[in-house]
């Protein structure tokens, strides 16, 4: 069996292999990191059940010191979003939704609200410009340059100069890319200070 590892958050990833078992070593050495992946495995520890059957890894291990930070923890047989979409039933993607929706739902009914500066959301939008202008297969692309154009104008243009937004404990990135399908079970691994979903480690 081949296992190919990405999204790794500036980790190292390590799978290891133990009586007969798979488990995901994530570690690092970063100061700047330690912290955030120590908050990681404390977050999977304790709410490993996030919305019925949305899950985060079994952690098995957690050891953080002022030199190194890893977590040791569940390895996930299961498809990535792209495999699991292109064989799902319509019955089971509409299924997907409305668990997705009720997770983000209870979370933001836990959420306090806290005013954010535009600027955080302006300095965002330029980055994902500025990736864009310079990503060979997006920067000549003029159906991308149009939404861009057409967010600039609707969204960042008009933002007030203070934002509330809800803060919630789970965060983190929420993507597609994060969420792994396993068992009609959804996994996904805590992103860095706190969590996205579990379908697993991707």
């Amino acid at each position: 069996m081949e296992i190919d590892i990405k999204g790794h958050s500036g980790c190292k990833i390590d799978i290891i292999e133990s009586n007969e078992n798979l488990y995901v070593k994530k570690s690092t050495t970063d100061k700047k990191y330690l912290n955030r992946l120590a908050l990681q495995g404390e977050k999977q520890q304790t709410d490993p059940a996030l919305c019925g059957c949305i899950l985060t890894p079994e952690v098995f291990e957690l050891k953080h010191t002022e030199e190194e930070c890893y977590i040791l923890m569940e390895y996930i047989y299961a498809k990535n979003f792209i495999d699991y979409f292109e064989s799902a039933s319509p019955k089971d993607i509409d299924r997907f939704i409305n668990v997705f929706i009720d997770y983000i739902n209870s979370e933001l009914a836990l959420c306090e609200t806290k005013e954010i500066d535009k600027k955080i959301f302006i300095d965002k939008f330029n980055s994902i410009v500025k990736n864009c202008e310079n990503n060979e297969l997006t920067k000549n692309n003029n159906r991308v340059k149009a939404i861009l154009d057409e967010c600039k104008e609707n969204f960042i243009n008009k933002l007030p100069d203070i934002i509330k937004v809800p803060i919630g404990n789970c965060h983190g990135d929420l993507t597609f890319s994060n969420i792994l399908f396993a068992f009609s079970v959804v996994f996904s691994e805590i992103s860095s200070i706190v969590v996205p979903l579990r379908f697993a480690i991707s």
